[in-house]
């Protein structure tokens, strides 16, 4: 029988007046889907006020039994749940977790914040760490844009490199009191300070070109008296270049010789 040849049935309820199809196979239907759904749904709510009515029966035995003075109530005999246990967070530290199916409380250990230190002032830095420090950003900036600006950003040694470095004609190696002399240090660019060990033999030559021999011959005084003397920088001597360095800078005062210098280290300090 196809759903076209479906037999008409009119809904058994007296209050439906709908009319549904059957195609003849299984038990004749009485009522219609609507009518059949409604039938269920009253079902369910009589077996939940009947659930609900007995468990208030037990518990008010419960209570006559203890007089009054319990808690008991619809939720109170169901199963405990378990625990949950809570993610420690990092600067936590767990020492114990309640047993499976334990009620107790974690017991957890909370560590000090760390105390992040402060930055110190560079002029407040350990000897050491001061020396690096004027070297790299205080004397090194000054001696890369006295030779940009006076000699058209040429390498000392080669002048076929841009000035990408400060190099020192005596290395700070075997010479350390003469890292911040001021005719020491000039203009290099990077192949010829770090690939060819500061290109000592065009150094020489650069400094002849663009100074003389005179200002040479100074240098090589200023080193012989460094290997007779042999002394150390002190504290106070350190700040005092770096200081001296900063206002060169800072006011575009180019200078090569030690002679101008020590006359602005007397202004400035």
């Amino acid at each position: 029988m196809s759903f076209k040849e479906a037999i008409l049935i009119d809904c058994t309820e007296p209050e439906c007046e709908h009319q549904f199809r059957w195609n003849g196979f299984g038990i004749k239907p009485k009522r219609c889907m609507t009518c059949e759904n409604k039938k269920k749904f009253a079902k369910q709510i009589e077996y939940a006020q009947n659930y609900q009515n007995k468990r208030r029966e037990k518990i008010q035995k419960e209570q006559n039994k203890t007089n009054g003075r319990g808690v008991a109530s619809i939720h109170s005999t169901y199963p405990k749940q378990r625990p949950i246990r809570k993610k420690a967070k990092p600067n936590q530290k767990i020492k114990e977790f309640p047993k499976n199916g334990g009620t107790g409380i974690l017991n957890i250990e909370f560590k000090k914040p760390s105390k992040k230190r402060k930055k110190l002032p560079w002029d407040e830095l350990p000897t050491n760490q001061l020396i690096q420090h004027v070297q790299q950003y205080i004397v090194n900036p000054y001696i890369r844009k006295r030779d940009q600006i006076n000699f058209n950003d040429q390498c000392i040694s080669c002048e076929n490199e841009n000035v990408e470095e400060a190099g020192h004609f005596y290395p700070i190696s075997t010479c350390p009191g003469m890292r911040f002399h001021i005719n020491n240090i000039h203009g290099q660019g990077h192949d010829c300070n770090n690939h060819k060990d500061g290109n000592i033999k065009d150094y020489h030559k650069g400094i002849i070109r663009r100074h003389g021999q005179k200002y040479l011959h100074q240098l090589h005084k200023d080193h012989a008296n460094y290997q007779k003397g042999n002394t150390k920088l002190l504290r106070h001597e350190i700040l005092e270049i770096a200081f001296t360095y900063k206002y060169l800078k800072k006011h575009k005062i180019w200078i090569y010789t030690p002679a101008d210098f020590e006359e602005y280290r007397i202004i400035v300090n």
